[in-house]
């Protein structure tokens, strides 16, 4: 095997399991999951990546006796459903796996996600293992046991979709994190995923006992590394945010804390969600709609401008965390926003609204200058505005 040995962090969640972090750690899949092997194993794969990995998996499978059969998934945010859910389970049951069988995402985040939700209800649940495949699905996504689908409770006329609205707390057996499926992975996609890693990096000083100083300042000198796709900076990157993400969810795996715990993890969050189901935004120069990352870092930098606004964090920070979002690639500014009123509006549609009162997640600056999160409810409007106004750029007149 070529590049970095693989890193192992331990996730203390339910019965406790390994995120395995480096080159080739797909093709041991058999191996990794010998503490009791399924009888059968169920391969719910994006049908994009179907031909290149799954029969490498099924190969490693059936050379440890266990038989597989593949699923393939369709990983768009407009499939990520009760229906999609619902087919994949028909064909999973068609192939009469029992509750000592396993299912095996392979793909990015939606796939985790569907995957993980059908893991979770298929005789009120099974075991699987999360094998992410894009860089923001093995940071964040595939740790922490969060599964779920999109629900529309809109009309015909006038849909209205909620992302990730139906779902279940199901921790996996396994997740296999192989940074070689990265070399495909394009390049818009690779810097999406950093956003995530930015927000660990606004939020690691609330981490009680993770030794990472000054976090932000380490991921900006790592990023022209991971962004020429060195081997060792990546799996060290992927390590060191899946070890922050680990333990916040082991502090708090239903996100019920009320001094922010696991809703940390949504910095930046609520923002990325109001605009990321408006199609019509688009960054500069890109082909397409915004993808999650990108709403996410436009999110992040929204957020640290309202903190400024609100006193809890300088300008200064405000302004770095905008050049390390530039520096990853990631937009920092966006053309044809909703007017200020009708963004808060669609604020208040975000899942983490409790009891009609907004709940965001905003950076504050420690006695250090270091970040951490905070949890401020009805924010005031005006520091909103603010930051919706901080990623507006203005048509020209």
């Amino acid at each position: 095997m070529n590049g970095p040995a693989p890193t192992t962090v331990r996730v203390a969640l339910g019965a406790g399991y390994d995120v395995v972090i480096g080159p080739g750690v797909l093709g041991r899949l058999a191996q990794r999951t010998d503490r009791g092997l399924p009888t059968k194993a169920a391969i719910l794969v994006d049908q994009r990546l179907e031909a290149r990995y799954a029969p490498g998996v099924s190969r490693s499978l059936r050379d440890a006796g266990v038989e597989s059969f593949v699923v393939p998934l369709l990983a768009a945010e407009s499939a990520k459903t009760l229906d999609a859910a619902r087919e994949a389970l028909i064909a999973v049951a068609r192939h009469k796996m029992d509750r000592n069988g396993i299912i095996i995402a392979l793909g990015g985040g939606l796939v985790g996600d569907l995957a993980g939700f059908c893991a979770a209800t298929y005789r009120r649940g099974v075991a699987f293992v999360q094998c992410p495949t894009t860089l923001l699905a093995m940071v964040d996504a595939s740790v922490g046991g969060k599964t779920g689908v999109n629900l529309d409770i809109g009309d015909d006329e006038s849909p209205e979709v909620q992302k990730n609205f139906v779902g279940a707390f199901h921790q996996p057996k396994l997740v296999l994190a192989d940074t070689d499926t990265l070399a495909s992975l394009p390049d818009r996609d690779l810097r999406a995923g950093l956003a995530e890693c930015i927000k660990h990096a606004m939020i690691a000083g609330s981490i009680s006992g993770l030794a990472w100083p000054d976090a932000l300042a380490w991921t900006h000198a790592l990023l022209p590394r991971v962004l020429a796709r060195e081997s060792a900076a990546t799996v060290e990157l992927i390590a060191r945010n899946v070890e922050l993400k680990a333990r916040v969810v082991e502090g708090d795996e239903r996100e019920e804390r009320a001094d922010g715990g696991r809703a940390l993890l949504n910095l930046g969050h609520t923002f990325a969600h109001a605009i990321e189901p408006l199609s019509y935004l688009r960054p500069d120069n890109a082909p397409g709609p915004l993808m999650h990352g990108e709403a996410v870092a436009l999110g992040l930098v929204a957020a640290a401008h309202t903190s400024a606004t609100l006193g809890l964090c300088s300008t200064e920070y405000a302004a770095r965390v905008r050049e390390v979002v530039k520096a990853a690639g990631l937009p920092d500014a966006i053309r044809n926003l909703p007017d200020g009123a009708s963004l808060i509006e669609r604020m208040g549609h975000d899942k983490k609204v409790i009891a009609q009162r907004l709940r965001i997640i905003v950076p504050r600056q420690n006695s250090h200058g270091q970040g951490i999160g905070e949890v401020r409810t009805t924010p005031d409007q005006a520091a909103l505005e603010a930051g919706w106004n901080a990623i507006r750029i203005e048509p020209v007149r």
